[in-house]
C-alpha cells in the first residue's frame, strides 16, 4: 500500500510541476509580447 501511495503522489506532484512549467513558460512569453509591443 505504502509505495503505491508514494508512486501515486509522485504521478500527482510530476503532473503539477508540468502544469507549473507550462503556465509559466506561456506567461513568459506573453511579458515577451507585452514588451515588444511597448517598443
Amino acid at each position: 500500500m505504502k509505495e503505491k501511495d508514494t508512486s501515486l503522489m509522485v504521478l500527482c506532484l510530476r503532473r503539477i510541476s508540468l502544469v507549473d512549467f507550462w503556465e509559466g513558460g506561456n506567461k513568459q512569453e506573453v511579458a515577451r509580447g507585452d514588451r515588444d509591443e511597448k517598443r
